[in-house]
């Protein structure tokens, strides 16, 4: 997984899959150490993804300072993924800003 910048910053880990309805809800994502704690856990939507041309890897815009705004969970803490309140923990799509 890279940033925009094309660094890489980190993996998925899983997806997470409503059975009813058969489809993916989210991603769980762990940021690189050397951007985030490994021991935290992030969730985003599938929209936060982008696919950089024609290769294999995956863009997510984001950078270390919007880190600190974002919902987070603890790796051993996965049983809250379940709940039904998803919005609580997931990230919505990350938008950079621009500065002129």
């Amino acid at each position: 997984m890279d940033s925009p910048c094309g660094k890489d910053i980190g993996k998925i880990k899983d997806l997470v899959f409503d059975m009813k309805t058969s489809k993916i809800q989210y991603a769980v994502f762990s940021f690189d150490p050397s951007w985030f704690s490994s021991e935290k856990l992030f969730a985003f939507a599938l929209t936060a993804f982008q696919a950089r041309g024609d290769s294999d890897n995956l863009t997510l815009n984001v950078d270390k300072g919007m880190l600190a705004s974002m919902k987070n969970f603890d790796a051993d803490k996965w049983g809250s993924l379940n709940d039904l309140n998803r919005a609580a923990f997931i990230n919505p799509v990350p938008t950079m800003s621009t500065s002129k």
